[in-house]
């Protein structure tokens, strides 16, 4: 039933589903932690990880987070010689990592950057559907 058009019934309605939300979503996450470690999938491993069993199909995706000092990452630049146009292709400006162009860059860019970078791992997601044979 829903409530009436009452402030005060709209109000406690609301508070009453965000706390059943709330409790709903730490139930899924820690189901969600449950698969993950009986998967045995390591949260250090970036990526999506699909794995088919029992009538199932669970996708794990870790993301890292990414954060680019940019004071920090232009004077590492000037140091090692690399110029704007270089910076340019790897980074966006607020600086962000432009990943796959910093995964294909070469390994004395990328290291004389990288302490300009500090890289946190992100919630893994997980979705499952049923698998239809």
């Amino acid at each position: 039933m829903m409530p009436g058009n009452d402030i005060a019934e709209l109000s406690a309605a609301w508070i009453k589903v965000k706390d059943a939300e709330a409790k709903i979503v730490a139930d899924r996450r820690k189901i969600e932690d449950e698969l993950i470690a009986f998967l045995r999938i390591k949260a250090t491993e970036e990526g999506t990880k699909t794995v088919k069993r029992e009538g199932f199909i669970i996708k794990v995706t870790n993301r890292f987070t990414r954060k680019v000092d940019s004071d920090k990452l232009q004077s590492l630049a000037l140091d090692a010689g690399i110029g704007n146009e270089v910076l340019q292709g790897l980074f966006r400006w607020k600086p962000e990592l432009a990943l796959t162009a910093w995964k294909d860059a070469a390994p004395s860019i990328t290291s004389a950057l990288a302490g300009a970078i500090t890289t946190t791992a992100s919630r893994s997601s997980v979705s499952i559907e049923l698998l239809i044979h």
